[in-house]
């Protein structure tokens, strides 16, 4: 199944973007999960069946709340198998 891990660089902590995040997961039918991170950046992991739904999520994170400087995106490794998504703790990446 098709996965990507994701990380947003800019002022996006503290605007509301992990809750965009979620509205987008929900439109689109992604499974995965979200998280600050501890450098100031936002991540997540966004898997689909349909690499479709994942690629439209994938540019509207550029229109997010706050200021994106920057959204990298790379395969994620391994089989999450999310049951869901979900909104998770700041993490150090």
């Amino acid at each position: 199944m098709p996965a990507i891990r994701i990380r947003v660089v800019g002022r996006v902590q503290g605007v509301g973007f992990r809750a965009y995040v979620m509205r987008l997961a929900r439109e689109y039918h992604l499974r995965g999960e979200v998280w600050n991170s501890s450098d100031g950046s936002v991540g997540a992991v966004f898997e689909s069946e349909n690499a479709g739904n994942i690629d439209r999520a994938l540019q509207l994170l550029k229109k997010g709340p706050g200021s994106v400087d920057q959204v990298e995106s790379e395969p994620a490794s391994g089989d999450h198998n999310f049951d869901g998504f979900s909104v998770t703790s700041t993490r150090r990446d």
